[in-house]
């Protein structure tokens, strides 16, 4: 008895895999287009927290021991 619920379980998950692979390649031309505005939505998203990552202790630093007010900070940090 076992083993036919292992068997059966491994052909329904075989079956599935292979119909979520040919329902994938499938709508392909409906995901390209979204995938296209997620790109051109997410890339400025991820290069300005990039920026923040690298700018923000030297920003931090200006303000803190220079006493510079932090907008001018992160101005002299983006045009050096």
């Amino acid at each position: 008895m076992f083993r036919r619920n292992k068997l059966f379980f491994w052909t329904a998950e075989i079956l599935l895999l292979t119909l979520i692979f040919y329902l994938w390649r499938e709508m392909g031309a409906i995901i390209t287009p979204f995938v296209t505005v997620v790109n051109t939505i997410m890339i400025p998203f991820l290069l300005g927290g990039f920026f923040y990552y690298i700018t923000n202790p030297v920003v931090t630093f200006l303000e803190k021991r220079c006493k510079i007010n932090r907008l001018i900070g992160v101005l002299v940090t983006l045009c050096a």
